[in-house]
């Protein structure tokens, strides 16, 4: 699947993070406001002592929780990336801070961030989260800027277009040939009880 750098914004502080600052011993909040399925690994930094957890996977419309040991004071970052469900050009969300990432892997933690390679992992570049007061919190959105209500129903479209379903725009609304294009999936891969939202999703993901 290749990849590409949208045009992006993890709201709203920073270059690429809307964030919060949670207090000691917090955890982050990575939340969802795309249509891509997202692979998520967060790191911190707390003087020279490291940390890199991920694979977080995050649905669109959807929130998860990382780094549930976050010491006080730490500089948290994360890298992005679109599932390999979807088709064709990818989400990236990155920087130039470089943490240690398991390639293969779909969980993974690593103490520190020297000699990846050497220690079986890749390297990927993170972006800084910029402090603030209160909870922490990631947001990722790409420039359709679908909210988190209609990330959900953008997601489902999206994996039905990865598909090669018909449903026109990815616009988060889900008109009739939305409908159209997931009654042709159920029925093609005999998929009972009529899921939707969320439930729906996951089986386009499987």
């Amino acid at each position: 699947m290749r990849q590409f750098r949208p045009w992006l914004l993890l709201i709203v502080l920073g270059v690429f993070a809307s964030v919060s600052l949670g207090s000691a011993k917090a955890s982050v909040r990575l939340c969802n406001e795309t249509s891509h399925v997202l692979q998520v690994a967060a790191a911190y930094q707390q003087g020279v002592a490291s940390k890199t957890e991920g694979w977080i996977s995050v649905l669109p419309g959807a929130c998860e929780t990382g780094l549930a040991d976050l010491p006080d004071n730490a500089q948290v970052f994360t890298y992005s990336k679109s599932d390999a469900a979807h088709a064709g050009k990818g989400l990236v969300f990155d920087g130039s801070e470089r943490f240690c990432v398991g390639a293969d892997s779909p969980r993974f933690t690593v103490e520190g961030r020297r000699d990846c390679r050497r220690r079986g992992y890749v390297e990927a570049d993170f972006t800084p989260v910029a402090p603030s007061s209160g909870r922490q919190t990631v947001t990722f959105t790409e420039k359709s800027d679908f909210g988190r209500r209609r990330a959900l129903m953008a997601g489902i479209q999206r994996l039905l277009s990865d598909l090669q379903y018909d449903i026109g725009a990815v616009d988060g609304f889900g008109g009739e040939r939305t409908r159209d294009a997931a009654k042709a999936y159920k029925l093609r891969y005999g998929i009972r009880k009529d899921p939707k939202g969320r439930d729906l999703l996951a089986k386009l993901i499987q």
